[in-house]
């Protein structure tokens, strides 16, 4: 809940809600030391009775955004069952121009979090889920309980806050924890047992249709005694309903709101209600419920005028362990012209199987003998009067008959009316997308006393008279009574049956494939061998799992991985086993070559080899060599079906290089003539030409070795 005082400067916030622990930078005590202050009040045994807040916690500098967290110690007492509450003082920030707004204050609601764990387990305990998360519907959401704690044992509770930047700034909070009271060792609420009127049983449920009431009746029930305070009910007997089966049982009356699918209790649950005499209504807006019968006290409060059960926490009630399911019943179509013409074929229609003719012909006449109101068909036939129904029927791939029956069902009080009245009159008409009409193979194929049973052969392709093929089909009946009619003088509802004959299952043998093996990044195309005419079906797994392919030929995706597929063939009643068909992958093969160059741009150029030395034969793009200075990129494409990668080669072209030599000289013709030098400076070997200084000679040509990118020089000594 959410209070507001106004003062002179700004307004003080004080919220009553919980919050729920993240682990985050502590305000006040940590996970293992939990030690913030809280009030362990052992008086109080409701959240809603705490109204004092003594042991708070007060920040020494206001907090304006970031995480305030928080961890308490407190110990259960012997009922094992504990709550909490918590108060926080939040004032506006006076250093922001934001609001600290409701806004805001829900920005802070919705940032609560929380955990209780054992104090023995540490931190790294498991978190203790609440069994009811806010109990007096707090405005923020917070009221946690727990019911069924140990005893005497200590908990740690760790709680958490996020102030957003700007508009409020968290002062102080408070935290109180409370004990909730024992079961009472003497009740004697008990339930008894419900009878049901007004639905129709349909096993353990009830089927309702449009308009009926139905009613629950109690009897043999014992209600709780009540400790006579103000306002307390005397005698309260109702029922929980719930739009999803609840689990049973259901141990704490309080938890019943958080049960999913609770849809609020009876209105049958009022005070001073002691006789019990049940709970009627219509159902509406459902297709199903359950209803929980119950037992208990109640009390309604002025704070939100509503009912509360078991208000005195003293624990005498009773809820029934069984639901009571009402299923609600569509009322059946009425005939109109959505399904009086073959483009709109939607009137329900009954569906049968046999494995024999035979059979067949008697599960139609025994479901429509046993079948649901919801597949009549409505016709208020008078005399005079002609209806058209037209439905779907879908012929199966395994069958290999197609029959139609028909039943007049709830034929008005006081008539006397037969099938074979001969003031009825039928026209009738099979066809494949409101096609040509497709005569029967026969007219009465069971000789039924209406003359009413058309029977086609199904057959796999090519149909002749009297048959049909799998697929999807239309079949429109007109239903005439004569206008002299006597015996018939109304025929109100119709059911209709299509049976289908589906052979035994003769099962086929496992189909037969082949694996194979491929190079990685291709795919492959698997063919399967059997029963020509059956059906083929690929799977990704050796049970269940999904068809990928439905054929004979399969073309696998492109795999770069060895993958199984499991094959099976149908003959459209039976499905073989599995076989596995193993497709192995082999992963590519890197060629190699020796790595070329650097090259000299004026050397001699090698040709770029097509087989690689692992024996991989391709084509290089470019297939020459450019002579360009510089580094110039290669790609070798491997040629098909070797299973090989592509490879590339980098290749430097670089410029001649000048050797670079001492200038020799003036030598004088006495002096000490020394060797010219095969070494340049800058590295290069060869040699000279002459190879010795003479005074006959001025003018020496060095030649440079081979391989070594480099070109001829010369030099002029003279000698004197």
């Amino acid at each position: 809940m959410k209070t507001i005082k106004k003062e002179a400067v700004a307004a003080l916030l004080f919220i009553l809600f919980g919050i729920i622990f993240n682990n985050l930078a502590q305000v006040c005590g940590t996970c293992s030391a939990a030690n913030c202050a809280i009030t362990d009040n052992t008086t109080a045994t409701d959240g809603s009775n705490i109204t004092a807040f003594d042991d708070c916690y007060t920040l020494p500098t206001p907090a304006t955004s970031g995480t305030i967290s928080t961890c308490y110690t407190i110990s259960t007492d012997g009922s094992g069952k504990i709550g909490f509450r918590l108060s926080e003082a939040i004032r506006q920030d006076q250093n922001s121009a934001s609001p600290c707004n409701s806004t805001a204050m829900d920005a802070i609601d919705n940032s609560r979090s929380y955990s209780l764990k054992l104090a023995s387990a540490g931190c790294g305990g498991i978190a203790i889920t609440p069994d009811a998360t806010n109990v007096n519907n707090s405005l923020s959401g917070f009221n946690p309980e727990w019911y069924s704690l140990s005893p005497n044992t200590s908990y740690i509770l760790c709680t958490s806050i996020t102030i957003p930047n700007g508009g409020c700034q968290f002062e102080e909070i408070c935290m109180v924890g409370y004990h909730l009271p024992t079961n009472t060792t003497n009740c004697t609420a008990s339930i008894g047992t419900v009878a049901v009127t007004g639905a129709t049983a349909n096993g353990n449920e009830w089927d309702l249709s449009d308009g009926q009431t139905v009613t629950l009746t109690a009897s043999n029930y014992t209600l709780p005694p009540t400790d006579g305070g103000t306002g307390m009910c005397v005698k309260t007997y109702g029922y929980f309903i719930f739009d999803q089966a609840p689990t049973l049982p259901i141990n704490d009356i309080s938890t019943i709101p958080n049960i999913p699918g609770f849809k609020g209790p009876s209105s049958g649950i009022t005070c001073d209600d002691n006789n019990a005499s049940g709970f009627s209504g219509t159902i509406s807006s459902a297709s199903k419920l359950w209803f929980v019968p119950f037992v208990a006290d109640c009390k309604k409060l002025n704070s939100d005028n509503k009912l509360h059960l078991d208000e005195d926490l003293d624990n005498c009630y009773a809820i029934g362990t069984t639901a009571i399911i009402v299923n609600y019943i569509t009322n059946p179509p009425i005939v109109t012209a959505t399904c009086t013409s073959c483009s709109n074929a939607t009137c329900p229609i009954i569906s049968s199987t046999g494995t024999t003719v035979s059979d067949a012909r008697i599960a139609a006449t025994d479901d429509m003998t046993n079948s649901a109101t919801s597949n009549e068909i409505t016709t208020n036939l008078n005399p005079g009067d002609s209806k058209t129904i037209c439905v779907p029927i879908t012929v199966s791939s395994n069958s290999t008959l197609l029959g139609l029956k028909h039943a007049f069902r709830t034929i008005a009080p006081n008539v006397t009316c037969f099938l074979s009245d001969p003031d009825i009159t039928r026209n009738y008409q099979l066809t494949s997308s409101c096609g040509t009409t497709i005569a029967p193979k026969t007219l009465n194929g069971g000789g039924v006393s209406s003359n009413f049973n058309p029977e086609w052969d199904v057959v796999s392709s090519s149909p002749t008279s009297g048959q049909i093929t799998p697929g999807n089909y239309t079949f429109c009946i007109t239903i005439s009574l004569s206008a002299s009619a006597a015996d018939c003088s109304l025929l109100d509802k119709l059911l209709l049956d299509e049976y289908q004959v589906q052979p035994a299952c003769s099962t086929p043998s496992a189909p037969t494939c082949g694996g194979t093996t491929i190079c990685s990044g291709s795919t492959t195309s698997l063919t399967a061998s059997g029963v020509s005419g059956n059906t083929f079906k690929w799977y990704d797994a050796a049970t269940n799992g999904t068809i990928v392919y439905t054929g004979v030929s399969f073309t696998t995706p492109a795999l770069t991985t060895a993958k199984s597929y499991w094959l099976t063939q149908s003959n459209g009643a039976c499905e073989s086993a599995r076989t596995r068909v193993d497709v192995t992958v082999n992963q590519k093969t890197l060629p190699i070559f020796t790595q070329i160059g650097p090259l000299c741009a004026t050397g001699t150029i090698p040709t770029l080899q097509t087989t690689s030395t692992n024996n991989i034969t391709g084509t290089w793009n470019p297939t020459t060599i450019n002579t360009t200075v510089g580094s110039h990129h290669y790609i070798f494409s491997a040629t098909a079906n070797q299973c090989a990668a592509d490879t590339v080669m980098d290749i430097v072209i670089t410029n001649n290089i000048v050797p670079s030599f001492t200038q020799i000289g003036p030598l004088c013709a006495t002096g000490t003539i020394p060797a010219i030098p095969t070494t340049s400076s800058n590295n290069i070997t060869g040699s000279w030409n002459p190879s010795t200084i003479s005074s006959a000679n001025t003018h020496y040509v060095f030649t440079a070795d081979a391989n070594q990118c480099a070109s001829n020089t010369s030099m002029d000594i003279v000698v004197t």
